[in-house]
């Protein structure tokens, strides 16, 4: 199922009070509209 660990944790996150809204087309597509994103630091950085 795709989709799937993205629409339980939308699902999680409203039943604790945020609104969460599941984007379609995953990291690429997000990139590719200039959204923002974060390389967390390799171990020993």
């Amino acid at each position: 199922m795709r989709g799937g660990r993205a629409s339980r944790a939308g699902d999680i996150l409203r039943q604790n009070g945020y609104t969460a809204e599941i984007q379609t087309g995953g990291i690429t597509q997000w990139k590719e509209k200039g959204r923002a994103t974060v390389k967390a630091a390799a171990d020993g950085e």
